[in-house]
């Protein structure tokens, strides 16, 4: 009777993780069904660009385990070099994480400590204490900031190993059980840290690293963390906001193995062609070009394939046009991401750039699908007249609050679900992410950090830098030190005439 119950039971969740999954795969296929249009239809596909603000999606429904059985655990950091607003936005952050889920003693229970030289016990509260997801938001509220009273010592460890001996020795068998580590800087004993965090992944406990700031050491994060996926480095807490869905996202799917793939496999029965279309008569009237001529290309396949463009003149853009109406792309596919600003470039020259890249064919047939993530506007963030009580800390909020062109929430949204099979990444098709950068990056050491995640994934990122606010040095660290992924544009409105050089750095890779 045991066994009939326990296989009822498993049957039962496998039936419905499949409807949700069906359910979540039909709202895909409405929602991007444009972008597999008929072959005169692409052009209302990039009609789109001037009528609907585009964003990457970022609802619920795409948390796989908003509703599953989950214990989470949140470890949180209020040690002194914490300021105090910055404590209240890690526990805005937190809260607004927990919002996402069903909170009940049936499906998501939560708990929550602090820790700056040793655990406060007397905020903590564990998976029992609190029922209801309100109750659960209040506990976390009550936890305040205990920074003045930390001392200057960040025991990562001792809070690793509070959690698993006191907190999770109350878990529920068979339900999966998530920690999540919040911190601002490096661990007095890193030792200890990574000790405590080995015990507690053979624990079975899922282990998510959250390093908020510069003082952040990558390797403490990934020695805490269960996997490379599971680490997130933030720059500053003015962007932790950015962050709320994904690391939750990123935690769901690494949970139920739903990650994107690391191998790309094509057999000889994969049908794959491309033909891309490009022309030598341009709609906005007459360009003069300059570009290189450069040497054949060894294919490998009993000959070079030969390029021969036509050389003229420009002082802004740098451009070689295919010659003939096979296109080098001709035996790939391709799914291609495209980050930019809508607040900054206007995005009918995005459209153009896509009109000239990309063929109606090529999209009828499915040979390139093509997705857009919308980088967002950074704003900043006021204060009330009771929040600061020195000039300095104004002085630090003035400071700490300035983010021009925030980068790296759009580059883990590139890597943890755009390419993700859900929205419609392939196995078997090469996954390209372009950047358009327009203005210097604000955090650009973290976003060269994500963009290395990204590469581990198998996702080859390029650039196109517009205007002269980018020089190769900052910017190359992004597309792996290969400076020939980057291309130049002077203009928002040369993004269409360089859209052959753009295809063939991608193409004749």
């Amino acid at each position: 009777m045991v066994t009939t119950t326990t296989t009822t039971t498993t049957t039962m969740m496998l039936m419905r993780k499949m409807f949700v999954l069906m359910m979540m795969l039909m709202m895909m296929v409405m929602s991007v069904g444009k972008a597999f249009p008929d072959k005169t239809s692409i052009k209302e596909l990039l009609k789109d660009f001037q009528t609907i603000d585009v964003r990457a999606s970022s609802g619920d429904s795409n948390i796989l385990c908003k509703d599953d059985k989950l214990d989470i655990a949140f470890i949180i950091d209020t040690s002194r070099s914490i300021h105090a607003h910055e404590y209240d936005q890690q526990i805005e952050f937190v809260m607004k994480l927990v919002s996402i889920f069903n909170i009940s003693p049936q499906n998501i229970r939560v708990a929550a400590i602090s820790f700056g030289q040793e655990v406060v016990r007397d905020s903590a509260f564990g998976f029992s204490t609190h029922k209801t997801k309100e109750k659960v938001l209040a506990g976390i509220k009550g936890i305040v900031y205990r920074g003045r009273d930390m001392g200057d010592q960040t025991e990562t460890g001792t809070a690793i190993a509070f959690a698993r001996k006191n907190v999770f020795s109350n878990t529920r068998p068979g339900v999966k059980r998530i920690c999540v580590v919040l911190t601002d800087g490096r661990s007095t004993d890193p030792l200890q840290t990574k000790q405590e965090a080995s015990y507690a992944r053979k624990d079975d406990i899922k282990m998510i690293a959250v390093g908020i700031g510069n003082n952040v050491s990558m390797e403490e994060l990934k020695a805490i963390a269960s996997n490379g996926q599971l680490v997130f480095k933030i720059d500053s807490y003015e962007l932790l906001p950015q962050f709320e869905r994904h690391v939750m996202t990123q935690t769901c799917e690494n949970l139920y193995n739903v990650v994107n793939d690391t191998e790309v496999i094509i057999t000889d029965e994969t049908p794959i062609s491309i033909k891309i279309t490009t022309t030598s008569k341009l709609d906005e009237g007459p360009l003069s070009m300059e570009f290189t001529t450069k040497p054949p290309i060894d294919t490998g396949e009993g000959g070079p394939i030969s390029r021969r463009p036509t050389t003229t003149k420009s002082p802004s853009v740098d451009v070689t046009k295919p010659q003939g109406d096979e296109h080098p792309c001709k035996d790939q596919l391709l799914d291609i991401n495209i980050l930019f600003r809508p607040s900054r470039i206007p995005p009918r020259y995005v459209m153009k750039l896509i009109d000239k890249s990309i063929s109606a064919d090529a999209m009828d047939e499915g040979i390139v699908r093509v997705g857009v993530i919308s980088i967002p506007k950074a704003t900043f963030k006021g204060f009330r007249l009771n929040h600061y009580r020195s000039k300095g800390e104004v002085k630090e909020h003035f400071k700490t609050h300035d983010p021009t062109f925030i980068l790296t929430p759009s580059l883990l949204d590139l890597r943890a679900r755009a390419f993700h099979k859900l929205n419609g990444g392939r196995a078997g098709a090469r996954k390209i992410g372009i950047l358009l950068i327009d203005e210097k990056v604000t955090d650009i050491d973290s976003a060269i950090e994500e963009t290395k995640f990204a590469r581990v994934d198998g996702i080859e990122i390029y650039v196109i830098s517009i205007g002269g606010h980018n020089a190769d040095d900052a910017i190359v660290g992004l597309v792996d030190n290969k400076r020939s992924r980057i291309v130049h544009a002077s203009l928002f409105s040369d993004l269409p005439y360089i859209a052959d050089l753009m295809v063939r750095k991608i193409c004749l890779w």
